[in-house]
């Protein structure tokens, strides 16, 4: 699995424009409608790493792709079912997992979430971990625990519809306990957590265990 990381303050205004060229139409228009000037430049860094992915991987021109999306939005190559993807990004940072096993990505930023968000989002056990760190620890533990779930609810292409609260991963992270109202489900999936920056955290969730190789130095 490749990790390639990128950050936004790379892209003056002056490269975005040159850039541009190099995305697809489709990107192009999706960014004519971002309001801010951060939102398209990630948005272009993300696809330009993925680019590089499938150049890397499949061995193909970016121009010789085509996309389908799953029930939930999730994007794949078409006809390239052992290729998978997921980009991610937050504030400075962008990143895109790519390599031959399902994997769902996620980087944030540590900020201060509100309590009611907490209770949202963690199980009893994970808010009990929450409330026992010292303040200026809480970010950091949220923000995990966040990420965590996050990159799972990606690989399994489900997003968001899959509540927060019912996702739990085990001490060894190399399973998640899906809690609902029918008891509990286990699914065996991995997860690696990269150091990608100061004041973020990361997490990549994997069906099959890959190592993983970073690559940090943007190239087009």
């Amino acid at each position: 699995m490749k990790l390639y990381i990128a950050n936004v303050s790379q892209i003056t205004s002056e490269i975005y424009h040159e850039l541009l060229s190099e995305i697809s139409e489709e990107r192009r228009n999706r960014l004519k409608v971002c309001h801010h000037e951060m939102d398209k430049r990630r948005g272009m860094l993300g696809e330009l790493l993925l680019q590089r992915a499938v150049r890397e991987e499949l061995g193909i021109s970016p121009a010789q792709t085509s996309f389908g999306y799953g029930e939930k939005g999730k994007p794949y190559v078409k006809g390239y079912p052992e290729f998978h993807f997921n980009i991610s990004h937050s504030r400075d940072i962008v990143l895109c997992a790519a390599g031959d096993t399902q994997v769902g990505a996620d980087v944030q930023s540590l900020i201060v979430r509100p309590e009611k968000l907490v209770r949202k989002c963690l199980t009893k056990g994970e808010a009990d971990l929450y409330h026992a760190a010292k303040n200026e620890d809480k970010s950091s533990v949220m923000t995990v625990f966040w990420c965590r779930k996050e990159s799972y609810m990606k690989m399994t292409g489900q997003g968001l519809s899959l509540p927060m609260n019912l996702i739990e991963w085990s001490q060894n992270n190399d399973k998640v306990t899906l809690l609902n109202e029918s008891g509990m489900i286990e699914d065996i999936c991995f997860l690696v957590e990269p150091e990608v920056g100061k004041d973020y955290k990361s997490a990549i969730c994997m069906k099959k265990y890959s190592k993983i190789e970073e690559i940090r130095n943007f190239a087009t």
